[in-house]
């Protein structure tokens, strides 16, 4: 599988082509467990793609760019600090001495 990836990339960088063959091979169904090994060792199948993402079809239809994708899942910036301004401290320390415990006899 490996060196069909290399012919069909026109490539000798096996290392980069290991990780698609490798991919290529723990998402294929396997008919002895009746599963990809993928979702064997993760309890789900591989997801790729926006397709298999939780992003809703008709959102997915709209995006024509990376920057559409990036503008729907950031949060969009807010206007207002979210941080309260911090209490001003006491310039009095504490007088009271700790209280003292009776140590066991």
């Amino acid at each position: 599988m490996l060196t069909a990836w290399l012919s069909d990339n026109n490539t000798t960088e096996w290392t980069v082509g290991l990780k698609f063959v490798q991919f290529q091979k723990n998402s294929s169904y396997h008919s002895g467990i009746k599963r990809t090994p993928f979702a064997v060792h993760l309890g789900s199948d591989a997801k790729v793609g926006l397709t298999t993402s939780s992003l809703p079809a008709e959102i997915i239809s709209r995006l024509q760019t990376e920057e559409d994708l990036l503008n729907i899942i950031s949060p969009a910036p807010t206007t207002e600090p979210d941080t309260e301004p911090a209490p001003t401290p006491t310039t009095e320390p504490d007088t009271e001495p700790a209280p003292v415990f009776a140590q066991p006899v």
